[in-house]
């Protein structure tokens, strides 16, 4: 039976790879396509660019996948490739391309230095007219002539990201300017880093409280200023974010205890930090961060090996109460996220459980 089974399976993974669109007219759309790309392209630029190769679009499928009518045409001019993606079905003058995407973007990340008076980099979400994933979907069909920026990315920007340093994000006057810019369709997050500019700069991380000192997010009707604060406790290296609203910071007092109550837990943890009793005067939410060189030197130290918790006990409604969160890693530093209960007082410690440990019962 065994033997039947294994073919069957073999039979249906060479299957799932095959094209459900007759080959003869796939054949014949790109063909078409190569030259309506290059009719294409000479009316857009007025220049002649060499084909290099060319596919179909292709739509998956349950099993294998079928070609569509439209085309990939990779093309170049003057050492520069470009793609071009454009219908094969029949002539056509209609389509998209990638040769101006560099400058395009270029550009926009010009006009936000000039909007922001600060350096910038610009990270982009341009939407695809294709059905595949590809890198260079960034295609456009407008042509970029040095003063039709607006409408250039009005025509395909979905996202924009904008990372600066030395930038005033608190003033309102940038929702209309960067709207003018991008469209009304399209949303834009600005972002005020605290450390320098640069690509590593991009990312998730980047509007962690920790990591950026402002964020102004400028959606179709409405946009959000938010500043952020930051303080830190010499001794812990624990640091801690608010919402920064021009009031006075808020006073937070940490104290190491040698109360760690590991009997009191869910799961067996061996501490890997000294407790910490943490004190603020106000119920403003705030982001803790413990850095990841102290809590990696006390791995080191004491050879844990298992899974990493961020311990706390706090009293709640006269009671006690003791909690475990399994931590997340914030570039360099553990994100501790302190219960919302905890009426500002509250101690917490890293621990890890084994990899043998089981949870109580």
């Amino acid at each position: 039976m065994k033997k039947m089974l294994i073919p069957a399976i073999l039979l249906l993974l060479l299957t799932g790879c095959c094209d459900h669109t007759d080959q003869a007219t796939v054949e014949r759309w790109i063909a078409q396509a190569k030259t309506n790309a290059a009719d294409y392209v000479k009316y857009k630029y007025d220049f002649d660019a060499e084909i290099i190769s060319a596919y179909t679009d292709k739509r998956g499928m349950w099993i294998g996948y079928e070609s569509l009518d439209h085309v990939y045409v990779t093309m170049e001019h003057e050492g520069q490739k470009f793609t071009v993606y454009i219908d094969g079905a029949a002539p056509c003058m209609v389509g998209c391309d990638s040769y101006q995407a560099k400058e395009i973007k270029i550009a926009l990340e010009s006009e936000m230095e000039t909007m922001l008076h600060a350096p910038v980099i610009v990270d982009a979400d341009f939407g695809s007219p294709t059905e595949q994933v590809r890198e260079d979907n960034v295609l456009f069909s407008a042509k970029y002539d040095g003063n039709n920026l607006p409408e250039v990315l009005a025509e395909r920007l979905s996202w924009v990201t904008v990372y600066s340093t030395g930038a005033d994000l608190s003033d309102a006057a940038l929702d209309g300017k960067v709207r003018s810019l991008i469209g009304e369709k399209a949303r834009a997050s600005l972002i005020e880093l605290r450390g320098e500019l640069s690509e590593n700069s991009q990312g998730r991380l980047s509007d962690e409280p920790v990591y950026c000192s402002a964020v102004r997010e400028i959606m179709k009707d409405t946009a959000e200023y938010t500043a952020y604060g930051l303080a830190s406790d010499e001794v812990s290296g624990l640091v801690w974010c608010w919402k920064d609203s021009g009031q006075p910071a808020p006073n937070v007092k940490v104290t190491p205890t040698a109360s760690y109550h590991t009997d009191q837990f869910q799961r067996e943890l061996s501490p890997l930090t000294p407790a910490y009793e943490v004190i603020v005067d106000t119920d403003e939410k705030l982001w803790f961060y413990y850095p990841v060189e102290k809590r990696d030197a006390a791995l080191a130290e004491k050879h844990l090996t298992g899974t990493e918790y961020a311990a706390f006990f706090y009293t709640e409604n006269a009671k006690t109460t003791y909690r475990q969160y399994a931590t997340t890693e914030k570039g360099e530093y553990v994100c501790v996220n302190a219960p919302n209960k905890t009426d500002g007082h509250f101690t917490f410690y890293l621990g890890y459980e084994p990899k043998s440990t089981k949870p109580k019962t």
